[in-house]
């Protein structure tokens, strides 16, 4: 099911994985077992461009992409002085797809209007400024998030402001409580040092 669903996304049968999940288990079968998980998905996608690529091509794509985060979180440090970030996730641990959506947790001692305004006149393209539902337990008492949704060249970042600085650093998902990989931009900075 975890296949068929990659392959209804690399086809543009689906919007998202959840959608092609869901479509993938409304086949002749296909609602018999338990749906896949993202990851699962994730992986045989991963698989998909690999062999659609070759194992070069595919590294190569890999690395702009998080040199475009690297990017993007430079450019958010030289526009908002003072600020604290992280990204979350598997981005954090430089496992960034095609496409796919950054988590960047920040505090910044500014008003949510005066950062859009930096980050508009910065020529980071349309913001889409919203909220997200928290965990009250896990985010400090906090229920809701004001978010900035900023899309790139090749993936798009949500950004969590977080009005309690600590939040930040929490190596906890702020939505479901599990444990979460963060990095700052020292970190992502060292991924594209790396050999390959």
């Amino acid at each position: 099911m975890a296949r068929r669903a990659a392959e209804m996304l690399r086809d543009g049968m689906a919007g998202s994985i959840r959608d092609a999940i869901g479509q993938a288990r409304r086949e002749p079968g296909g609602g018999s077992c338990d749906p896949p998980s993202i990851e699962e998905v994730r992986r045989h996608m991963d698989a998909m461009d690999m062999a659609r690529l070759g194992m070069e091509s595919w590294l190569e794509n890999r690395r702009a992409r998080l040199e475009e985060v690297d990017q993007f979180l430079a450019t958010l440090e030289f526009y908002l002085e003072g600020i604290d970030l992280r990204i979350a996730g598997k981005a954090a641990r430089g496992e960034i797809e095609a496409d796919a959506r950054i988590h960047v947790r920040a505090w910044v001692d500014d008003e949510l209007d005066s950062v859009v305004q930096i980050l508009e006149a910065a020529d980071m393209g349309p913001i889409h400024v919203a909220s997200r539902k928290v965990d009250a337990g896990v985010a400090l008492g906090l229920r809701r998030l004001s978010t900035l949704l900023v899309t790139g060249e090749h993936v798009e970042f949500m950004i969590s402001l977080c009005p309690i600085r600590s939040l930040v650093g929490l190596g906890r998902n702020l939505v479901t409580g599990s444990d979460i990989p963060l990095a700052d931009i020292g970190q992502v900075r060292a991924m594209l040092d790396t050999p390959r």
